[in-house]
């Protein structure tokens, strides 16, 4: 199921905060158009988030002098550890363990730009949060790494294929999660771990052990592609992700955001278009 009228609203936000961007283009002062976008974007994400959660922009540190590059949005949960704010525009140090999605915002998707985060990504992998180094944690939290463009100018090859060059460890411990460029389509990359529903969808075709195929591949996840159209669902899928994953810890999965945008039907047409585009199967030949 999913509620037509919520997301009618959401996807009338994300159009506002997307031709707000791209006015923002138009001038030349990089910094102005930079900080509408990130403010944008910034205002798009809180609006959805529980109360508990906000949004800022600086460096992650761990306990042990580790600390990341500086980072376009934090997401982060304000009743963990304390964050230390310095400037109006809520630039800051953010303890890694109360943070819960990282995002690198670009105008321009571009080679340069794609190394420039795959760099800054590794780094943040390098921190330890505290629970790693607990048996059995009542609480964990570490940052999902997303990159989000608003235009591409990759024309051989789509953001990626660029991508899998340039990060080595794409297909098992990737710098980037997701991959978010609009107009083009979302990348994202999940553990092995299907739902029942998706489970018992796949019986339906004729290559059933599709998550077994793949995971002779790549031994941790996949990854799932969701493809751009007129409601930038992209985007909005994407915003289900961040959401999710700032529930996910209180709600152990019992509630899901995606449920409220998306039908469930809608979810297995990009199951189906993703499929046929790694050449699995044709849809004309699955079993009804």
């Amino acid at each position: 199921m999913s509620n037509s009228h919520y997301k009618k609203l959401v996807v009338s936000r994300v159009g506002t905060f997307i031709q707000e961007s791209k006015i923002a283009d138009k001038f030349r002062h990089m910094g102005l158009r930079g900080e509408v976008r990130e403010s944008g974007l910034g205002k798009l994400i809180k609006d959805l988030l529980p109360a508990t959660w906000e949004i800022g922009s600086g460096i992650i540190i761990d306990e042990n002098d580790n600390d990341s590059s500086q980072m376009d949005i934090v997401i982060f949960y304000k009743e963990a550890l304390p964050i230390l704010f310095y400037t109006a525009s809520k630039a800051a140090i953010f303890p890694i363990e109360s943070c819960s999605v990282v995002i690198e915002v670009k105008t321009t998707s571009k080679a340069t730009e794609l190394r420039k985060t795959v760099r800054s990504f590794n780094e943040l992998k390098l921190l330890i949060p505290q629970h790693e180094k607990i048996v059995n944690p009542t609480f964990s939290l570490r940052p999902i790494r997303v990159y989000l463009a608003l235009d591409s100018n990759l024309s051989k090859k789509d953001d990626f294929e660029s991508y899998k060059e340039i990060d080595e460890n794409y297909d098992t411990d990737p710098a980037i999660e997701i991959m978010c460029i609009i107009g083009k389509g979302l990348w994202y990359f999940q553990e092995f771990q299907p739902d029942l529903e998706e489970k018992e969808f796949y019986e339906h075709f004729p290559r059933p052990k599709i998550w077994e195929r793949d995971k002779q591949k790549d031994e941790k996840g996949i990854w799932r592609f969701i493809p751009s159209d007129q409601q930038y669902t992209e985007l909005v899928y994407l915003l289900c992700i961040i959401t999710n994953r700032s529930i996910v810890p209180f709600t152990h999965g019992d509630l899901n955001m995606i449920d409220y945008l998306f039908t469930f039907e809608e979810i297995m047409q990009f199951s189906i278009k993703e499929l046929e585009r790694k050449g699995y199967f044709n849809a004309n030949s699955t079993k009804r």
